[in-house]
């Protein structure tokens, strides 16, 4: 038999120490469920980014899970990319990810000879506009990339992203959004790397 918590036992203590045997006056007060807070909708054209928030680059800087993605961004020339006006949506591979790359890929890709490559990689990752995880769940899609191949969302079971898992969804950015994932993206049209 288990004991009841701690709690029940010091009430039900009090309740014998205040009177054994006398009766206890109870009120019955209406109960009134919390009004849900209002919501406003905003059109996908209408969207205001938070301003005291910075751009997509230095939100992801950060956040401390995205550095083998920014020396990406850097390597490949695409700093201007993820701090433009915006909207943008970032599909970011965590460091973690990076490090599940086959031996010695990230090296290749991060080298001069094969930045061609790099921006695919990277552009791969990014979409024009700002899809939220709400636009996500319970839809598949295919939405084309910078890179102008389209990626695969299916946010049935959770949001996959291609064979990704989003990890940390709607991550804010003044110039749109960043869904942290758990693989890197390889485009099927990469340029071979030398």
């Amino acid at each position: 038999m288990t004991r009841p918590p701690a709690y029940l036992r010091y009430a039900l203590f009090a309740l014998l120490a205040a009177g054994a045997g006398s009766a206890v006056a109870c009120s019955t007060t209406r109960y009134e469920a919390p009004r849900p807070a209002q919501v406003t909708v905003v059109a996908p054209n209408q969207w205001a980014p938070p301003a005291q928030l910075g751009d997509i680059g230095s939100v992801a800087a950060s956040s401390g899970q995205f550095a083998t993605l920014l020396r990406a961004v850097n390597a490949a020339g695409l700093s201007t990319t993820l701090s433009g006006a915006g909207p943008l949506t970032v599909f970011a591979p965590t460091d973690a990810a990076f490090a599940r790359l086959p031996f010695g890929t990230l090296d290749r890709l991060l080298q001069p000879e094969n930045q061609a490559a790099l921006r695919q990689v990277v552009l791969y990752h990014v979409l024009n506009g700002r899809m939220d995880s709400v636009g996500l769940m319970g839809k598949m899609m295919a939405s084309p990339t910078l890179e102008g191949l389209n990626i695969n969302i299916d946010g049935r079971n959770g949001v996959m992203i291609n064979n990704a898992r989003v990890l940390q969804p709607d991550i804010e950015a003044s110039n749109g959004l960043i869904h942290s994932i758990d693989t890197v993206l390889i485009p099927s049209n990469m340029i071979t790397l030398r």
